[in-house]
């Protein structure tokens, strides 16, 4: 019997340019490494000027904020901001570590004195929002998920209640049918194919993955597995920072 593949259209845009998006996860590891990637990571938005840091979750190991935020000011804040082409927007979303605790203070830290005094960097309005990145000719709206509200989880039932797994589906469906971007582009932290060790996520293929693909969705950025890795599969693109 023939296969069926599935397919999607990607736009086709006259744009001279590109949306420049620097995206990492599992950076927040308070060690010498998180140093070095701290190195690379100036060098590289040096280069590219991108408009904005995609952070997208394990912003602090090994336990989230821990309640405190100035947490955060330490080990994010100290260690990315001191480089001048790390000093824009960082868009953030939260991991299984950060959930590790209570990742409310996360977002709060978006709205506090020690983030505004540093330049109101760190911007994580909500554990699910959308933003909208443009160049002359060209839009990427990019949705920015809590994949672990979407697992499901005692904390973040304990903190967000058991409804929100369902509003945050029925807003990212919503949203995405409703979005008039050249390309729209999903972030969230956990995978939904990986080669590494983590592997496949079940609960995002059977419930978010369809959705993707019916939504025109050509390609899904995530963290999770401390590697790189880039998967097509059946049309779509599955990116591993």
């Amino acid at each position: 019997m023939p296969k069926m593949w599935r397919t999607l259209m990607l736009p086709v845009v006259a744009a001279q340019q590109c949306v420049e998006l620097l995206i990492i996860g599992d950076y927040g590891t308070r060690d010498g490494n998180q140093a070095a990637v701290a190195n690379s990571l100036a060098r590289l938005a040096g280069e590219k000027a991108p408009q904005a840091v995609a952070a997208i979750g394990d912003n602090v190991y090994p336990d989230g904020a821990a309640y405190d935020p100035g947490t955060i000011t330490r080990w994010w804040g100290q260690v990315y901001l001191g480089f001048e082409s790390l000093r824009r927007p960082w868009h953030v979303i939260t991991g299984n570590h950060d959930w590790w605790t209570d990742a409310l203070v996360e977002r709060a830290y978006t709205d506090s004195e020690a983030n505004k005094n540093s330049g109101g960097y760190w911007q994580l309005p909500h554990f699910w929002y959308k933003k909208t990145y443009s160049v002359p000719g060209l839009s990427v709206d990019a949705f920015y998920i809590d994949t672990m509200v979407w697992k499901g989880g005692t904390l973040t039932e304990k903190h967000l209640g058991p409804q929100a797994r369902e509003e945050q589906k029925q807003w990212l469906f919503r949203e995405l049918a409703n979005s008039q971007a050249d390309w729209r582009v999903v972030l969230g932290h956990h995978t939904i194919y990986s080669a590494g060790m983590h592997g496949v996520t079940e609960v995002l293929l059977r419930e978010l993955d369809p959705k993707l693909r019916e939504l025109g969705v050509p390609v899904y950025f995530a963290g999770h597995d401390h590697s790189k890795q880039v998967i097509y599969w059946e049309g779509m693109s599955y990116v591993i920072s």
